[in-house]
């Protein structure tokens, strides 16, 4: 059986730091015969919660849960923004969230899976905490493994493809799939 990966990367824009990073690793991922799918959560119509409480996704939520279900790695991809994660990741989480809440059914597959932490953040004064037990707490909450983060700093797309970053970001997603 292929294992599978999502990357649900909370950038708002295409082509990025982040997604240079995003590409090394599903390129070693993929290398290693897995399955891998990335989506720009910025560029679709995921709007975040306002605890309406009649949660029903719509097409594009969907095709994301239905992609979360199916993967065995999961990977949560995002700029670090004023200590915490992107708009578009947030809304994702707090959408997902929200409908878990309505659906136990949904809530209780989530668990098994291991999920990962993929930034681009300043450096220094441990920026990126926040973000990071954001996401902790999240996973721990439908019982997703939680197997460690990955982190460049702000950086222009070209001086992040240098060999160093490239073998970091290898060398990660490697770990994500032992």
């Amino acid at each position: 059986m292929v294992m599978k990966a999502t990357i649900f990367n909370g950038s708002p824009k295409k082509g990025d730091s982040l997604g240079v990073i995003t590409s090394f690793m599903a390129g070693r991922m993929r290398a290693e015969g897995t399955e891998v799918k990335e989506f720009l959560l910025y560029f679709m119509n995921i709007k975040g919660c306002i605890d309406c409480g009649v949660t029903r996704p719509d097409d594009e939520l969907k095709q994301l849960i239905d992609e979360l279900t199916a993967s065995e790695v999961v990977v949560f991809a995002f700029p670090v923004y004023r200590w915490n994660m992107s708009g578009a990741l947030s809304a994702f989480v707090e959408e997902l969230h929200s409908y878990c809440k309505y659906d136990d059914a949904l809530a209780e597959s989530l668990g098994g899976r291991k999920a990962f932490v993929v930034m681009v953040a300043e450096s220094g004064e441990n920026i990126a905490d926040e973000a990071i037990e954001h996401m902790k707490m999240f996973f721990a909450k439908f019982n997703i493994g939680y197997g460690g983060s990955f982190s460049v700093p702000f950086a222009d797309k070209e001086k992040v493809t240098d060999g160093d970053h490239k073998a970091a970001a290898e060398d990660f997603a490697e770990r994500m799939l032992n």
